[in-house]
């Protein structure tokens, strides 16, 4: 059963989240004085399983060490010694939904428009 997101205003479009997906990392939330935060935010919906074939483990750690570790030639290409102690879960998706809010255009956003409780504050003039 699927369910509406309490604010469908905030939906990302599927193709975004398809990129975002295949990024495989995204900043989550910048903060920008007080007119609130920019993000953008994913859920995986799926069974998850546990993966048991050592090709499928042995192709997950290479994908992970390049992608974290980079090329060490002082390290055995493809050596992972207690692979078996390794527990892998894959999930087979179902859905994905993403939902996004970027900050409003600078002319909308502090001190252009002063929305805060203490009119007469003023940003800090770079020296």
């Amino acid at each position: 059963m699927q369910h509406a997101m309490r604010r469908a205003d905030k939906l990302m479009p599927q193709s975004r989240v398809h990129e975002l997906l295949a990024a495989g990392f995204f900043a989550y939330g910048r903060f920008a004085c007080d007119t609130g935060i920019e993000y953008q935010g994913i859920v995986a919906f799926g069974r998850i399983t546990i993966e048991t074939d050592p090709s499928a483990k042995v192709a997950f750690l290479q994908a992970l060490m390049a992608k974290y570790y980079g090329a060490d030639p002082s390290r055995p290409k493809d050596f992972f010694p207690r692979l078996e102690a390794i527990t892998l879960y894959a999930m087979a998706l179902e859905r994905v939904v993403g939902k996004e809010t970027a900050l409003p255009a600078p002319e909308a956003r502090w001190p252009a428009v002063d929305k805060t409780k203490s009119p007469s504050a003023t940003p800090p003039r770079d020296t």
